[in-house]
């Protein structure tokens, strides 16, 4: 979860530059519609956060780059992300506040599929990454988040002929993708399993408040009777997972492979489940989150995938299919930084940009 909360949250970082409380220096202003201004104590904030965030990033991940933002990148980039914003503002592109909570949510969940979609989880979640709630998490980034999407929004209607361009994919295209996955040997299908779970939660619980919810689940464990009739049955009724409970339990399709389901359940619950038999019940597990009793009620061994083959259980999708929406969000995403840097270099002729520091030229 962590570095999948650093990642949405570092892309807002070397944009954020909110007015300063103090008069300040003044180190560069760009006007289109309205000035504003970066002060020498903000750019020194927003690298020090950088230089922080990053060697975060880079001790959770093991990385051994040396790469760093110097003072003068953040000033270019920040001088752009004005320049794109306000033209997006003059020509009438609006972006609500509850579309950026729905991206935050998107992003929250997207990092982990199967986090508990309530309020609780939430709050736990923003304080044990950022020590904030929820609310003042969204307080914090609504802001920046509704700068990217202005500019997203409008970079997308401008170019919009040009970015249909990334669907127009050739069969050969695909296959010569295919063909050097293949020479890789990165076109094997790992192991699935469909995992159910009844979930009980812990997180804000006293150590006596935890310890009665154990007593609950052993309970409920008696109940079950290694029955997966049963397990479908209670799941309904003791599970506090609400998004998996009314369907018996199911967390979906998951994939040792997938970052997020390796970061919530660990390598050992899911070996454990993996040697499960089908059909029967778990031992009581313990997650950050609560206690969790599962079942598997099918599985997929891996094998060499074909174009044609099942890639992705949880959404029937073929193998071709999912690397065609691969190579479309790359093209996509080329298409989408030289549209927005085409539009940016034309705006720049017109705008009033000023960068005090000749150091940062």
């Amino acid at each position: 979860m962590k570095k999948k909360m650093f990642l949405m949250l570092f892309s807002f970082v070397i944009a954020s530059a909110s007015f300063a409380q103090m008069i300040d220096q003044t180190v560069a202003v760009v006007e289109i519609t309205r000035r504003e201004m970066l002060s020498k104590r903000q750019l020194d904030n927003m690298y020090e956060m950088y230089n922080r965030q990053f060697g975060m990033y880079k001790m959770m991940m093991g990385a051994k780059s040396e790469m760093t933002l110097s003072r003068a990148m953040i000033v270019e980039e920040w001088i752009k992300k004005k320049v794109l914003e306000q033209t997006a503002l003059k020509a009438g592109v609006v972006i609500t506040d509850e579309q950026c909570e729905q991206y935050i949510l998107q992003m929250i969940y997207q990092s982990n599929p199967s986090l508990p979609r309530d309020r609780q989880t939430l709050d736990m979640v923003m304080m044990q990454n950022f020590n904030k709630s929820y609310n003042d998490v969204l307080l914090e980034y609504i802001p920046e988040v509704k700068s990217m999407l202005t500019i997203q929004k409008y970079v997308q209607e401008v170019k919009q002929k040009e970015l249909l361009q990334a669907q127009e994919l050739t069969d050969k295209e695909v296959q010569d993708a295919f063909d050097l996955l293949l020479l890789k040997g990165e076109v094997r299908r790992p192991v699935f399993l469909k995992v159910h779970h009844i979930f009980m939660r812990t997180v804000g619980l006293s150590e006596a408040e935890q310890k009665l919810a154990y007593q609950q689940m052993q309970e409920v464990l008696t109940l079950l009777d290694n029955s997966a009739e049963n397990f479908y049955k209670y799941a309904k009724v003791y599970s506090e997972d609400g998004s998996s409970k009314r369907n018996n339990g199911l967390l979906g399709w998951l994939s040792i492979a997938d970052e997020n389901v390796l970061r919530t359940f660990g390598d050992e619950i899911f070996i454990d489940l993996y040697n499960m038999k089908v059909n029967s019940v778990s031992k009581i597990y313990q997650t950050p989150q609560g206690y969790h009793i599962f079942l598997v009620s099918d599985k997929l061994l891996p094998e060499v995938y074909t174009l044609k083959s099942i890639k992705d259980p949880q959404s029937n999708q073929t193998f071709e299919e999912a690397l065609r929406g691969m190579l479309a969000q790359k093209k996509y995403q080329e298409i989408y930084a030289k549209a927005m840097n085409d539009i940016y270099e034309k705006e720049k002729q017109t705008a009033y940009i000023e960068i005090f520091d000749k150091d940062l030229l």
